[in-house]
């Protein structure tokens, strides 16, 4: 990432997406709908699988084509259980945790997570999996608001669990979904380039980190 000539960044409150963002788990979620899906008669595009990304699991289903409730609940019940299975498969990308730790080591730092997880998958996939679950002072799941990125809700839960101002904040993704729910909530939006699957929808990004200790940069 490179800064303007004399620009000077002061962020306090890093709010960041999980998927694509701190854990790489396309090979945990992409492979198991595609299965499920293929039971079920659906045969998507990787490129429409990988659209998926960034938005609630309902959501996808709906961008997929699939418009009768009953049948997207019961795909995701179905996918869920698949993707626990290869759970192995998801990874912490390099230096995301040193970084974390880094970031924790200013005492005005706040860390907030808003993702498109539902609160058990956030618990146990990774809350409870990876140490740089206890990192983060609070957490918004697709279980705590009624609208999803990329509607700005979860973002402005997570700003008003930790007391933030807008000025001071920045949301860290990796989709075009994060980048608009970050806009639309009035703060900073930094790209995760290093997981991101679309960079060319990330222009418009307010700052484009090509590694996690870019992150560092920003404080």
């Amino acid at each position: 990432m490179t800064l303007l000539s004399g620009e000077v960044i002061s962020m306090v409150n890093f709010i960041f997406d999980i998927d694509g963002t701190l854990i790489d788990t396309f090979d945990v979620y992409v492979p198991a709908l595609k299965q499920v899906l293929q039971g079920h008669g659906y045969s998507p595009s990787d490129s429409e699988l990988a659209s998926g990304f960034g938005i609630s699991g309902d959501d996808a289903l709906k961008n997929l084509g699939i418009r009768d409730i009953r049948v997207r609940q019961t795909i995701f019940n179905e996918w869920a259980q698949a993707s626990v299975q290869r759970i192995e498969h998801a990874t912490l990308y390099p230096g995301i945790e040193a970084t974390l730790r880094q970031l924790k080591l200013n005492q005005q730092v706040k860390l907030v997570i808003a993702t498109s997880k539902t609160k058990q998958d956030y618990e146990n996939g990774f809350q409870d999996r990876y140490a740089i679950g206890r990192l983060f002072d609070a957490y918004v799941t697709v279980d705590d608001t009624t609208e999803h990125k990329p509607n700005p809700a979860p973002i402005v839960a997570g700003l008003d669990k930790v007391n933030a101002q807008l000025n001071n904040s920045i949301y860290i993704g990796d989709t075009v979904h994060d980048l608009q729910a970050a806009h639309a909530a009035g703060i900073k939006f930094a790209a995760a380039l290093w997981g991101a699957m679309q960079p060319e929808q990330l222009v418009l990004a307010d700052y484009h980190l090509n590694e996690p200790a870019d992150l560092l940069k920003l404080v």
